[in-house]
């Protein structure tokens, strides 16, 4: 799945896999411990025009509410 969105909040630690798939800059921005990533993610402000773009099985196991104020996530390849 693809997502674009301005803000993203996520309550939970989230795997790595999904850190990875940030931008440097933003991590940069929001001071996020290199060594555990997986810590990250409070809030997070990304510009509309950055795609983030994650695994299905990467976030399969994790409740789609952990992520909220996502915009414009391509319906298809979720499978919920």
């Amino acid at each position: 799945p693809v997502w674009k969105t301005h803000h993203v909040e996520v309550e939970r630690p989230v795997p790595v896999e999904v850190v990875r798939h940030v931008p440097f800059e933003i991590i940069k921005k929001i001071h996020v411990p290199v060594d555990r990533p997986y810590e990250v993610i409070r809030k997070v402000h990304i510009p509309i025009e950055k795609h983030v773009e994650v695994p299905v099985a990467v976030w399969k196991p994790y409740p789609i509410h952990i992520i909220k104020h996502v915009t414009h996530y391509k319906k298809h390849g979720w499978g919920w």
